[in-house]
This record gives structure tokens, C-alpha cells and sequence, in this order.
């Protein structure tokens, strides 16, 4: 019987994936969706194009990650010939590491170790009043919100953090 044909990459998948919020939720979709050697496979990848980036040499790397060199090869010809997406988010990581280490606070030093993961997380986990910090003058009032903690703000909004209706109410 032939083979289908090789369909369009499915976008939904990398929807998926950006919509992940967590490095715990990240490894539970992956654990559903691919089987153990495709993650292993997809993890000894990785690992050898973070040594190739930091410029260690194929032993070192052959010996580390237990890859072949026919990978370690075809690892290297993406790094050089590929998007570049791996070369970008690895030097975006670094960038941040090396940032909080040149930092003089201390608690910003030992997050350090983890770069990929926000320092400081103040978004409530519960439902909260929103009001706009800047508002017209003729507007007879002022539009607060009373949103759930899906919803993300930014600066240009001062939250109150715990609410309930009534307090919206009052």
C-alpha cells in the first residue's frame, strides 16, 4: 500500500507549545505526545548544539551526550546552515544568565541558574480589580475591570489582588 503524502506542518502543534506556561506543564505535553526515544533523541540534540555553541569539541561532546558523530555532524551543519532559531534562543538564554550574574542584587545573582524562567513572578492567582492608571478628564468615570487571572495586564493598569464581586460593587 502507498504512502500518503507528506502533509503541511500543522501550526496547531506550535500554538500549542507557545501556549505552554510552565517547564513542568512543557515536559507533561511532551511526555504525552512523543514516545520516550523522541524526547531522548530530541534532548541529546539539544545538548549537543549548546556544546557546539560553547565551542567544545567533539570528544568532549561524543563523551558527554553519548551522541553519534553522524548527530554531532548533522547537529553542526544546522547550527551553521539552518534558521538559526536554535543559535537566537540559545544567546537569548545566555544574555540573561550573564545579566543577573553582573547583577548586585543577590537574589537576582541566584536566579541566574535559571534564565529561562521569569525572576519575579506578580501576577495574582485569583481574581482582581484592574484600573487604568491614566483616564480622560471627561469621561464621567473611571472603567475598572474585574477580570480572572487568565487575564494578563501590563504597566499602564494599577490591580487589586484577592477581590470579590463585592469589592467591584463598592
Amino acid at each position: 500500500m502507498p504512502r500518503p503524502n507528506r502533509k503541511e506542518r500543522s501550526i496547531a502543534l506550535y500554538q500549542h507549545i507557545a501556549a505552554l506556561e510552565t517547564v513542568e506543564e512543557c515536559c507533561r505535553f511532551f511526555d504525552d505526545l512523543c514516545a520516550v526515544t523522541e524526547l531522548r533523541a530530541m534532548e541529546q540534540r539539544f545538548d549537543v548544539a549548546k556544546m557546539l555553541h560553547e565551542e567544545k569539541v567533539y570528544k568532549t561532546i561524543l563523551g558527554e551526550t553519548g551522541a553519534s558523530s553522524a548527530t554531532v555532524s548533522r547537529v553542526n551543519r544546522v547550527l551553521s546552515a539552518g534558521t538559526g532559531a536554535l543559535v537566537e534562543i540559545m544567546e537569548r538564554v545566555e544574555q540573561v544568565r550573564q545579566f543577573r550574574l553582573n547583577s548586585t542584587k543577590e537574589a537576582t545573582k541566584r536566579s541566574a541558574d535559571t534564565p529561562t524562567l521569569f525572576q519575579e513572578i506578580r501576577h495574582p492567582d485569583s481574581e482582581y480589580i484592574i484600573i487604568p492608571c491614566h483616564s480622560s478628564e471627561t469621561r464621567r468615570y473611571i472603567p475598572f475591570g474585574f477580570v480572572s487571572p487568565e487575564i494578563l495586564v501590563n504597566n499602564a493598569v494599577q490591580l487589586i489582588p484577592g477581590a470579590k464581586i463585592y469589592h467591584f460593587g463598592v
